[in-house]
């Protein structure tokens, strides 16, 4: 078997292609099974990719902050300043919007941050971060939640015990969601069942930079955990028991993303401000990496050279 590119490259090789870039700050994207790739916008816009051209899909006022597509073709989108998550088909022009949820137990979110749906559509979770301050060390007030679309049921998994709950990623099987704690430092894993969120675990301790800030999984196990500080962005990827593989590195300022794509061989990721535009990349991923770097007595093939 030939070892993935990826694996005979030193640390923090660039292994990214551009596919787009658009003027506005484009954030969450998030690849349809079409070939689509659906972005949000901070300035209450989203927009669709497809053949090489973007389009946008309608303009609202609010401040979208993620996004998902069901199978049906329905979008979701967690908007930050309504404190809601609103939906409406992916393909329907109007203005009209239908709000889900603004509150739990009649006490409103602090608002909404990314989204993550299950391979059924059935089952919504989302983050409750507020704004940057909203949840902090001194006042972990962040969340997170799962919503049964069918009989509108909201369930908390982490309820006003987080510090910036940021970015979400269901295991490709669905049984357990990774969690991006932004000001902890870390990536805690939450394993979901009949008990939703009765056992929640550290996935991943950091140390340096902020924090991470989105995530995304792969059929293979990989784990690709994206962070930002300033100049830089960082993706770390891991297997599933939270051995290190390998870290991509680029310039921007802000990281929004990674997003799968349905065949799980690409991780979607967008950046933030550089240079007046903004990028989409895409990290090329592989179905065979695990040879490559299992652990060995402790350390993977290429540590132990």
């Amino acid at each position: 078997m030939k070892t993935h590119p990826l694996l005979s490259k030193a640390p923090n090789t660039e292994f990214i292609e551009k596919i787009c870039e658009n003027s506005k700050t484009l954030s969450s994207p998030f690849p349809a099974e079409s070939g689509e790739i659906f972005f949000a916008s901070e300035d209450g816009g989203l927009f669709k990719f497809k053949e090489g051209l973007m389009s946008q899909l309608l303009q609202v006022d609010g401040q979208p902050n993620g996004l998902v597509l069901d199978a049906g073709g329905n979008l979701f989108v967690a908007d930050m300043a309504h404190q809601s998550i609103f939906t409406k088909p992916a393909d329907d022009k109007s203005d009209e919007l239908r709000f889900l949820v603004k509150d739990w137990e009649g006490e409103g979110f602090l608002g909404l941050n990314s989204l993550e749906i299950s391979a059924d559509g059935t089952q919504l979770y989302f983050s409750d971060s507020g704004p940057l301050g909203a949840s902090s060390l001194d006042s972990p007030r962040g969340s997170v939640f799962a919503l049964d679309v069918e009989r509108m049921v909201l369930s908390p998994l982490a309820n006003r015990c987080l510090a910036y709950p940021s970015g979400l990623a269901l295991c490709p099987k669905g049984q357990v969601l990774y969690v991006c704690e932004t000001l902890r430092n870390r990536v805690l894993k939450i394993y979901l069942g009949p008990q939703n969120g009765e056992l929640l675990t550290v996935f991943h301790q950091f140390s340096g930079r902020l924090g991470p800030t989105a995530l995304s999984t792969a059929k293979d196990d990989l784990i690709a955990i994206a962070r930002f500080e300033f100049a830089r962005f960082l993706i770390r990827c891991f297997c599933c028991w939270s051995y290190f593989r390998y870290e991509l590195c680029g310039s921007a300022p802000r990281e929004r993303g990674p997003s799968r794509s349905p065949g799980n061989q690409r991780a979607s990721v967008s950046e933030g401000k550089q240079q007046g535009r903004h990028r989409h990349r895409e990290l090329l991923e592989s179905r065979r990496l695990s040879r490559a770097s299992e652990p060995q007595g402790g350390k993977t093939r290429r540590e132990r050279r």
